[in-house]
């Protein structure tokens, strides 16, 4: 669970971040960011993680052990390009639903995460039941 991957990619000249647990595909999207923002990213993830995974139904002992060990988070760049198909995904959906969001005059990125976490994006076809298999050890399949 300590690896994610995250890209950033510009939304009417935004920032937007969309971080995924390459195991899993469950992703958190940060939308409209500022330089601050991207600077404190690894206390911004855990606690997004933390409230997204509370929203989906997971319980406190898994949302801790997630958001604990994203707390010393390292950032680098990464030679294992496989994960980043999928991150294309997330971003190309993403970049549609804020740019539909902005029309109406507010981005709501913990609504936009939901829908890539319930959608058939991700190694896994639901993101959200993929992670609780990762959590417990169980191997993720397309077909859940």
């Amino acid at each position: 669970m300590s690896i994610w991957y995250g890209d950033l990619f510009y939304v009417a000249g935004r920032k937007n971040v969309v971080v995924m647990n390459p195991a899993s595909g469950y992703s958190v999207l940060f939308a409209v960011v500022k330089r601050n923002d991207i600077r404190q990213l690894s206390n911004r993830l855990s606690s997004e993680i933390g409230t997204l995974m509370l929203d989906h139904g997971f319980e406190a002992d898994a949302v801790a052990r997630v958001t604990d060990s994203l707390i010393d988070a390292v950032y680098c760049r990464t030679v294992d390009r496989s994960p980043l198909a999928y991150l294309r995904d997330y971003i190309r959906h993403s970049k549609f639903k804020i740019e539909q969001q902005m029309a109406r005059g507010e981005v709501n990125a913990r609504l936009i995460s939901a829908s890539i976490n319930h959608g058939p994006f991700g190694p896994g076809w639901n993101p959200a039941k993929s992670l609780a298999n990762v959590l417990v050890g169980k191997p993720v399949s397309r077909k859940q």
